[in-house]
């Protein structure tokens, strides 16, 4: 299959002394979507909202999956020690054989109380995912960030990397003086990593304003 998206340009951050604009571009083959907000100098909306994304930016790089290593050293240190490795892992496995079958029969009841445990769970993940690909195919095959412009908050979704832990954001519109139209809806935004490090700029002595911008 073939997913296309589109953004025009790409998410923006402009900076000056007493102000900060982020400025995200969402994809525009989704139905037009839109917001202009600008952070409440009040209260402390800035610090929750800036820890709020950075929360949201753990979730998007992680990354669990095992990486490579190069083998050529570890291979150069076995050849040397192979036949002494297989002596002793022959003799730990003649002593550790009874522990052994004892340490088997406990995995095989545990894994069956974790069956009957997550049975479930499992059922309900795989329920969602077949809604999921009926009435949004392409949420299904990619997991991006998204953002939903709902007429009470704005809602950010992401998954990691390796797609094991998802987040979600969800910022009310009080915490916003609003500056412009919205439209409501949900789209991917474009996101980068280097967003991080501006998150880490927002003060309540700026103004920070909030767009999510098909233009």
């Amino acid at each position: 299959m073939k997913f296309q998206y589109k953004y025009y340009g790409a998410t923006t951050v402009d900076t000056t002394a007493s102000t900060q604009s982020f400025s995200f571009a969402p994809d525009t083959l989704r139905p037009p979507t839109y917001f202009d907000g600008l952070l409440r100098s009040e209260s402390h909306a800035h610090l929750a909202f800036r820890e709020a994304l950075s929360a949201l930016h753990a979730v998007v790089v992680d990354d669990k999956r095992p990486r490579g290593r190069d083998p050529a050293a570890y291979r150069t240190w076995l050849a040397a020690n192979e036949q002494r490795l297989l002596d002793e892992y022959v003799q730990q496995g003649r002593d550790a054989l009874p522990e052994y079958n004892a340490a088997r029969d406990e995995l095989n009841a545990l894994s069956a109380q974790r069956q009957s445990a997550l049975k479930g769970f499992w059922g309900a993940t795989q329920k969602f995912f077949e809604w999921l690909y009926r009435v949004n195919r392409d949420a299904w095959i990619v997991l991006d960030p998204v953002i939903t412009v709902h007429p009470e908050r704005l809602l950010f979704e992401a998954f990691s990397q390796d797609e094991s832990t998802y987040c979600a954001v969800s910022v009310s519109h009080n915490v916003f003086n609003r500056t412009g139209e919205m439209a409501c809806g949900t789209t991917n935004i474009d996101y980068s990593a280097s967003l991080f490090e501006e998150f880490q700029k927002i003060r309540s002595y700026k103004d920070t304003r909030f767009q999510v911008d098909p233009t």
